[in-house]
This record gives structure tokens, C-alpha cells and sequence, in this order.
């Protein structure tokens, strides 16, 4: 995930490695699996904290997976049974 934020930076940097992709499996590699409970909790406590600038970095995220699936539904047979 991309952004120019900071906040949403370092949060992504404390959980996952530059070179390993998020959206795959990354156990035993990634921070994440690596961080205390209590960490874990001050790290969901910043995200809370900051919810508008992540979800202003997921949205060409979201936007692209909604194309993908307006495209997937479009092509199944079903719709044209549908009333």
C-alpha cells in the first residue's frame, strides 16, 4: 500500500517487510507475526487514530478490486435469470 502519509507509513513499516508483498502470505517473515500484544494494541490504537488516512491510501486499493468485480458479475450467466 502506497501512501504519502506518514502515520500510514511507519504503521505499515512496523507490520510488514519493503519486500515482502501484504496481500500474500508472508508468515515468519513479515513484523506483524513478530509483535507483542501490547504493541499490537497501540498499533491498532494509532490506525483507529488515523482511519481517514488509511483509508484514503486503500482507495485505489478498493476502487480497483470493485472494477474487477463489477467486471467478474457482469459475465456471469445468472444475472440474466435474475428479475
Amino acid at each position: 500500500m502506497k501512501s504519502d502519509n506518514l502515520v500510514v507509513k511507519n504503521i505499515i513499516n512496523k507490520l510488514f517487510l519493503d519486500d515482502v508483498d501484504p496481500t500474500e502470505d508472508c508468515m515468519g517473515k513479515c513484523p506483524l507475526y513478530q509483535i507483542s500484544k501490547s504493541d499490537m494494541k497501540k498499533i491498532s490504537d494509532d490506525i483507529i487514530k488515523n482511519i481517514g488516512e488509511f483509508r484514503k491510501a486503500l482507495q485505489p486499493i478498493r476502487n480497483e478490486l470493485e472494477k474487477k468485480s463489477e467486471s467478474w458479475e457482469k459475465e456471469m450467466p445468472y444475472r440474466d435469470n435474475v428479475r
